[in-house]
């Protein structure tokens, strides 16, 4: 399976925007894992997300997705498969956003 597709949170804590986004991962940043955070284009500006997934395909057309600008932390893992999972739950049970659930369980966040 290639994987070339990155689920990401984003950084930002508002309810029109709690949901996973699709983004492509470019060549130069085929190491990329769950757990890593990353620089990615936002609403016409660069922000931070949260790798939460990766897959090789899409809903939204390959075309339309766009690229993880860079991998920051020199791409260390900050949170891993088990720790994103647990912030899913976190955000379901206490109804409040991924992000937010997320930067309880960053380290330093």
């Amino acid at each position: 399976m290639n994987v070339n597709i990155a689920e990401i949170v984003v950084d930002v804590i508002h309810s029109d925007v709690d949901r996973i986004f699709d983004y492509k991962i470019p060549n130069n940043l085929n190491n990329i894992q769950i757990g890593m955070e990353v620089l990615v284009p936002f609403g016409g500006r660069m922000i931070t997300g949260f790798i939460v997934g990766l897959k090789s395909t899409s809903l939204i057309q390959k075309n339309k997705l766009r690229n993880i600008k860079a991998v920051l932390h020199e791409g260390t893992v900050l949170i891993n498969e088990d720790l994103v999972d647990l912030a899913k739950k976190m955000a379901n049970y206490y109804m409040v956003p991924l992000a937010m659930a997320l930067e309880c369980i960053v380290p330093g966040g």
